[in-house]
């Protein structure tokens, strides 16, 4: 799961105005946001279904935008992050409805989206696909909106290489398979691949859970924002290899599994314990991890971090 930059990227970015290029951030997260809130008290036709869009806003916070949608269709908050786009197109929307939708494509289920439907807030889900809601009757707004995201995409590429936990990543989750206990029950985890994305982790793994009633498999998600990292453990006696876990502070971290059939993750339980897949068999090098950790976290405006070796 690399990213790669797809055809129609390159050429958006290369038919891309100075006065875009020139953008900043601020800039860009702006033009959304009008984009965004001037869709409100407009009519969404979807099939023989029509929706008065009552509430519509953009925010970003570390590199991740957040959409909060409401009509009197449901409302929807979703989440994700311009470095992972892949592809953006304009949906399959009735060209008579004032509100149409960009159907963005990330380069994995990186997408988050959680419904809430009269007063239940549904868990939220990981798909491919995250989706903007526009003024499909301005005939320029498609394509700004493409341009300003894809600027926002090289904006926070170059921010990333700055990111400590970047290169930590790259350097150190190297070793796929571990095993872990917590008597009596046991995990052995095979990580697919490790990113850094929007101020969080996202580790991307299969999991084996043997307990005294049961055996489970599946592939997973796991999801550590940042700033919810509160310990940084070196485990020498309950996992094998040795290796460093995360521990969460009062929010638990996420984890997520594959529904095939949905082709999307789905919420499985709190964890306040993950493995970052980084083994060790001396502890050298667990302080410079530690700190590629907390310096990124303090970006994400979180503070310091404890750890502790477990023998």
């Amino acid at each position: 799961m690399k990213r790669t930059v797809s055809i129609l990227t390159l050429l958006l970015v290369g038919s891309l105005s100075t006065t875009v290029q020139a953008q900043t951030k601020d800039q860009c997260i702006k033009f959304l946001q009008d984009k965004a809130d001037e869709i409100v008290g407009q009519i969404k036709i979807l099939g023989t279904s029509r929706y008065l869009v009552e509430e519509s806003s953009l925010s970003m916070k570390n590199g991740l935008i957040n959409l909060q949608f409401k009509s009197s269709g449901g409302e929807n908050i979703s989440e994700f992050c311009p470095l992972d786009i892949d592809s953006i197109a304009v949906g399959n929307i009735d060209k008579s409805s004032p509100v149409g939708t960009l159907r963005i494509c990330m380069i994995a289920e990186m997408a988050r989206s959680q419904e809430k439907i009269g007063k239940e807030l549904k868990k939220p889900e990981y798909s491919s696909i995250a989706y903007f809601n526009f003024l499909q009757k301005d005939p320029k707004n498609a394509v700004q909106i493409k341009k300003v995201l894809l600027r926002l995409q090289e904006i926070i590429e170059a921010e990333n290489l700055k990111t400590p936990i970047t290169e930590a990543l790259d350097e150190y989750t190297s070793e796929k398979s571990f095993w872990y206990s917590n008597k009596p029950n046991s995990t052995t985890y095979e990580l697919e691949t490790g990113i850094y994305s929007g101020g969080q982790l996202m580790f991307y793994f299969s999991m084996e859970e043997v307990t005294m009633a049961s055996t489970t498999n599946g592939r997973y998600l796991a999801v550590v924002p940042m700033e919810d990292i509160d310990e940084v453990i070196l485990d020498k006696k309950n996992a094998r290899p040795a290796s460093l876990l995360l521990k969460s502070g009062r929010k638990e971290f996420m984890v997520y599994r594959l529904d095939a059939k949905l082709k999307k993750y789905t919420f499985y339980k709190e964890a306040e314990i993950l493995p970052m897949f980084v083994p060790f068999t001396t502890e050298i090098g667990l302080l410079d991890l530690e700190l590629s950790i907390e310096d990124t976290k303090k970006q994400c405006g979180g503070g310091k971090i404890k750890s502790k070796v477990v023998k």
